[in-house]
């Protein structure tokens, strides 16, 4: 059998009362405290005993040159004649125990000294907070200045490319959830010294456990979940050739719309090229861009007249959020507004979609469309106008399988 034992601390650190009554409690079961790590204490096993055990806040170190987190050899020794025996320190803590049956005297309290550490704690969660909220507002302030800038931050984010954001952005809101958390545990343990009440050392703890266990795995379920996502990103991204057979992509093919010449054209010509890029992202479960289009002729003779070679190209979201929907369609427009792709758009009322924006020139038409939780953008260059793309557009949507 294992001598020592690693149990989960059920309470806040700062929570003396409690930690207190938790190791008292463990002791009866033949478990005494002599470790504490930063969410676990570590016992030996031994006799079931009871015990008392006090936790001194006030963090004086030896006067020598030794720079462990110890009481000085006065202090211990001045404790032990009162009855109280070193266990071992933590942090900001020194750990005694005495024999319930020894009727220890109570520790000396200095009620000033109490009061100025916990003073000094609160000042430091109050910087440590300061802090990670300045970095975290400037971390905020640059993807909205980017934006304003017509940088697409919302794509970016979406699709991974700006994934170092976010992963710096999480440690930031854990540093302010922790630091707030000690900040309000402290003032109360300073309020309740303030009071002229005693600390509690018998203090219910049990009710404490589901809650320590919640936090604890939220915390790393988020800190993992950070992590990971942008390495799933990439793993997930593959490119491959068009399917020749029809799939579930939200995507409109040359074939669903060219005359027979060119749908004949599409099937022998060693020219035609296509391509499928997909990926994966927290905020979009399906991300791909489909092209279509011929690499070397950028015309042909049809029927006796040279008419244009058609291409086109396709980039889907199918998100996650709704809400999200309406900030990719503005960051696609930003993005071919900067990159100077087109001019003249117009957006277009169209009671089966929640939004379509339509640029139609000669031969070149580019659609905007977003339908609940997707979004499509799609590039044609060819002899069809706008309305038959945006007709089997929303074909392929009806089709899909989410609406289903």
């Amino acid at each position: 059998m294992l001598t020592s034992v690693w149990k989960f601390r059920p309470v806040h650190i700062w929570a003396i009362g409690e930690l207190e009554s938790w190791m008292s409690e463990m002791a009866k079961e033949g478990l005494h405290f002599y470790k504490m790590g930063s969410h676990f204490g570590k016992f030996k096993r031994g006799e079931p005993l009871e015990l008392e055990y006090r936790i001194d806040f006030i963090n004086e170190k030896k006067s020598s040159d030794s720079d462990k987190n110890e009481p000085s050899i006065e202090q211990i020794q001045a404790y032990r004649q009162l009855g109280w025996d070193y266990v071992t320190s933590y942090g900001k803590f020194h750990v005694y125990s005495s024999p319930k049956k020894r009727h220890a005297m109570e520790l000396p309290t200095n009620t000033e000294k109490h009061l100025q550490a916990l003073q000094k704690e609160k000042k430091s969660s109050l910087f440590a907070i300061g802090w990670a909220l300045l970095l975290f507002l400037l971390t905020l302030g640059a993807l909205i200045y980017a934006h304003s800038k017509g940088i697409p931050i919302i794509i970016s984010l979406v699709e991974g490319l700006s994934s170092t954001q976010p992963v710096a952005i999480v440690p930031l809101i854990i540093t302010m959830y922790v630091q707030t958390r000690d900040y309000l545990f402290v003032s109360r343990l300073q309020n309740t010294i303030k009071s002229g009440f005693m600390i509690d050392h018998h203090a219910e703890w049990m009710g404490n456990g589901g809650k320590r266990v919640t936090e604890y795995v939220f915390i790393v379920t988020l800190v993992v979940t950070s992590l990971s996502i942008p390495i799933m990103q990439i793993w997930s991204h593959n490119s491959e050739t068009l399917p020749a057979e029809e799939t579930d992509h939200v995507v409109v093919r040359l074939h669903m719309i060219e005359e027979p010449e060119f749908r004949n054209m599409l099937s022998v010509d060693n020219t035609y090229v296509s391509s499928l890029t997909s990926s994966w992202s927290f905020f979009a479960p399906e991300i791909y861009e489909v092209s279509e289009s011929h690499y070397y002729d950028e015309t042909a003779i049809v029927n006796g007249q040279t008419v244009s070679l058609p291409h086109m190209y396709s980039k889907v979201f199918e998100l996650r959020f709704s809400f999200l929907a309406k900030l990719i369609l503005e960051d696609l427009i930003l993005e071919n507004e900067r990159l100077g792709k087109q001019t003249e758009l117009k957006q277009v009322p169209h009671e089966q979609f929640d939004l379509l924006y339509v640029l139609e020139e000669e031969k070149r038409v580019e659609i905007y469309a977003m339908k609940e939780k997707i979004v499509t953008y799609i590039s044609y260059t060819g002899e069809q106008d706008a309305n038959i793309i945006i007709e089997k557009l929303l074909l392929k949507i009806k089709e899909h399988p989410y609406n289903k």
